[in-house]
């Protein structure tokens, strides 16, 4: 399809995808996938006014400024695994117009074509802190999540634990489901993580999270359904970084206990609906009682850690009692 097409022949080809399916609208109108999501990301955005064809004036790479290239080196620095298409995406979130192949010409220019070059640069460029020096996360400001690959809770079976914690006092949840996909680390951010905050007065500005394509994927991060999800909720995404040692001891903690905890009933364990009231009862033992040995309020137990920062007598929200199905 060659002609330009209106913002209105857009929207019934994005109605078309809704109901027949991505793969039989792009068939249907001769176009490619790359240009639907396109599409799609711009009525999401900005509605129909979206679609109206942009036209966009390409710099060529000879005439680049000095500016655009520490802009697209930044870029790098902080995504190395990204490709030249990646990194176009990125750079047009600063208001930034090239094409990828300029962006492949600036990294061949500067041996950066390849991704073992751009993790070198990387290693030597990017900001070693992604927190700024000062930071100490306060009461429900800063959280992590993480999934862990369990093979031996029930057999022949490999279960996904997926954790998020907070921080400051502690305080985790976690499921577990049959697959590793970003829908299931969704359903815990959405259906059990936030709504709990709310009840312990959490309002997190941050949420680390790994690198992996459940969270972010090897694309621009604002592509990725976790990433959207997070900047439609004013949370900033950051991702793992080794100077998180003291974060990551908070996380490795939870995830062995909770490990410990379910082996000991892997053997009388049947299916996944006893798995998942095992963690739950564990979720209610190490919020409640187990005092923490790592973190920045260790010593105690998560719940205490969350009525000393708010200072009063503050309970999980009786839902996080019982044993809920998901």
């Amino acid at each position: 399809m060659n002609q330009i097409l209106t913002k209105e022949q857009r929207e019934e080809i994005l109605s078309y995808g809704s109901e027949y399916g991505i793969s039989s609208a792009c068939r249907k109108y001769s176009i490619s996938r790359t240009i639907y999501y396109r599409w799609q990301r711009r009525f999401e955005e900005s509605g129909i006014e979206g679609l109206k064809d942009r036209t966009r004036h390409f710099v060529p790479v000879n005439k680049l400024t000095p500016q655009v290239e520490e802009t697209l080196f930044r870029k790098v620095a902080e995504h190395p695994d990204y490709g030249p298409l990646s990194l176009k995406w990125l750079m047009e979130e600063e208001k930034i117009y090239i094409s990828s192949s300029g962006v492949y010409n600036i990294l061949k220019r500067y041996n950066l074509s390849r991704r073992t070059e751009r993790e070198v640069f990387s290693s030597r460029n990017r900001k070693k802190r992604p927190l700024p020096t000062d930071f100490k996360a306060s009461h429900g400001q800063l959280w992590l999540c993480w999934t862990d690959e369990r093979t031996d809770l029930l057999p022949d079976k490999t279960v996904y634990q997926y954790s998020i914690i907070d921080v400051s006092s502690g305080i985790s949840c976690s499921r577990i489901y049959n697959e590793n996909s970003c829908t299931f680390a969704l359903d815990l951010l959405l259906g059990l993580a936030i709504p709990m905050g709310k009840e312990l007065l959490m309002n997190p500005e941050r949420i680390i999270t790994p690198r992996d394509k459940i969270y972010t994927a090897l694309k621009p991060r604002g592509e990725h359904p976790y990433s959207k999800t997070l900047k439609s909720m004013g949370i900033r995404q950051i991702q793992w970084d080794i100077d998180f040692k003291d974060f990551k001891g908070l996380a490795d903690e939870f995830s062995r206990q909770s490990h410990i905890f379910l082996n000991t009933r892997a053997e009388s364990c049947r299916d996944m609906e006893e798995l998942r009231s095992n963690l739950q009862n564990f979720l209610r033992q190490y919020n409640l009682e187990d005092p923490l040995t790592s973190g920045p309020n260790k010593g105690y137990s998560p719940l205490e850690n969350v009525r000393r920062s708010v200072n009063q007598k503050i309970n999980l929200p009786l839902w996080a009692y019982l044993d809920r199905q998901y």
